[in-house]
């Protein structure tokens, strides 16, 4: 996770980022402010969805990261200070920075003239003046510090108050203004989070918070280069739990990434014992002759009983899919009927695989829509299914048999990504089983 650090005075959440770059949150001292003006709870929201995670240093202490040990061979870093540096030395921060880390300044209005002696020591390290960085925060002005960069941005970009307005609201045009406020929210997130110098990060995209023994679990991960220079040479290794069966390479090299440029890797396992796997999977990239350990947030995996009796209460070939999937009808139109469904099941397979991974998507979304108050449209699948389960909105089956459908699509949608793997007939039939199974726990717990 790319580690980044943040320190302030007025904002009243905690903050850090993606997978190399970590924000650290520290009281400098208590405010009364506006709790609204001054808060970035969507902003550290919005971060999450885009990949980029906020914490505070007491967290990342707990992840045993050490700011004041933590050597620049194993950034670059996001550093993001609101007013002054109280955690973590002005001088410490730079000196990362000047070998390629990102300095974000946040300037508050507010923050500068109430706060103008504790602000001080900032101007003068790095050698500006109040209204410069007025002026450069309302640029986004970004500013080469050795190999690194300072960014400055303007609260304006980051606070609640464009999401939520005050007493009375955001007036007329609401929607409008709030689609404008996370725009510059997604372009300021990009800015801070991209590199001069070279930076490969990755997520995981499809470890399930449960999964049955002994059914094959697929480990997708997608690299992201967030630099802005091209990056040779990469190698990815994956580490598992030794109760994890291989069954595939787990060590990855790819020859170019570009700048900017995603692209995914996959790995296969089995878990061959139940119970609680706490942080399963540890992700090391090797490039520019260093390697990096990933930092991800805290993650579990339950190994539960198998489902494969529930899952295949039949053999697939016996699964009449003709009778049944007519039966759903009203949740598969939106996407796909089941006339269509039944057609491809002969001809395309592969087909069948990635329609009803849009099926599931779809109505993973609509009931996220109608039980997660804070629900966006931008979360991708994995993030849907994981906030479902975590909220026990669905249970640890619904959560199997949806993981099994989103990942199985995955793979045949991205066919040329995956080592060009296909499907059979008798696996589009479990992947529509699955997705029946899983419309089956939502309908019978009223979700639907």
């Amino acid at each position: 996770m790319l580690m980044a650090y943040y320190e302030g005075l007025h904002y009243l959440d905690l903050l850090t980022s993606f997978a190399n770059v970590a924000w650290a949150w520290s009281y400098g001292g208590g405010t009364q402010d506006d709790p609204v003006l001054h808060c970035i709870s969507h902003f550290k929201a919005r971060c999450y969805t885009l990949g980029v995670r906020l914490e505070s240093p007491y967290m990342w202490e707990k992840e045993g990261i050490d700011w004041q040990r933590i050597s620049s061979s194993q950034g670059p870093f996001l550093f993001v200070i609101s007013g002054y540096s109280k955690y973590l030395s002005l001088d410490r921060i730079l000196e990362q920075v000047e070998q390629g880390s990102n300095l974000a300044v946040l300037y508050s209005p507010f923050l500068y003239s109430a706060y103008e002696k504790e602000c001080q020591p900032l101007l003068e390290r790095l050698g500006v003046s109040k209204s410069e960085v007025e002026s450069y925060a309302s640029q986004r002005m970004v500013k080469e510090y050795g190999q690194g960069r300072i960014i400055y941005i303007h609260n304006d970009d980051v606070n609640d108050s464009n999401i939520k307005g005050g007493p009375s609201g955001l007036g007329p045009d609401a929607d409008k203004k709030i689609a404008q406020a996370k725009k510059r929210m997604d372009e300021v997130i990009e800015l801070i989070s991209t590199f001069g110098v070279p930076c490969v990060d990755c997520v995981v995209r499809s470890v399930p918070a449960s999964w049955p023994q002994d059914e094959t679990l697929i480990v997708e991960i997608e690299l992201r280069n967030k630099s802005l220079v091209d990056v040779d040479s990469i190698t990815v290794d994956v580490s598992l739990p030794p109760e994890f069966e291989p069954l595939s390479n787990k060590s990855f090299w790819l020859e170019k990434l570009v700048a900017g440029a995603n692209r995914s890797v996959s790995t296969l396992a089995v878990p061959r014992v139940k119970g609680t796997f706490v942080n399963p999977v540890r992700v090391f990239i090797t490039y520019d002759g260093l390697t990096h350990q990933v930092h991800f947030p805290e993650s579990q995996i339950s190994v539960i009983d198998n489902l494969q009796n529930l899952l295949r209460a039949s053999k697939p070939a016996q699964v009449d899919l003709a009778r049944t999937l007519p039966k759903y009808e009203q949740y598969l139109q939106p996407v796909v009927s089941s006339s269509t469904l039944l057609r491809l099941l002969e001809i395309d397979p592969d087909a069948v695989v990635a329609k009803a991974r849009r099926v599931g998507e779809y109505i993973a979304k609509v009931i996220a829509r109608k039980y997660i108050s804070n629900f966006s449209d931008s979360w991708n699948f994995a993030t849907v299914t994981r906030k479902l389960y975590e909220k026990k909105i669905i249970n640890a089956k619904a959560k199997g048999y949806i993981d099994t459908v989103r990942v199985l699509g995955n793979i045949a949608s991205h066919a040329d990504e995956t080592g060009g793997i296909s499907f059979s007939h008798e696996d589009a039939l479990i992947t529509c089983h699955a997705l029946l199974l899983f419309l089956e726990e939502c309908i019978g717990s009223r979700l639907l």
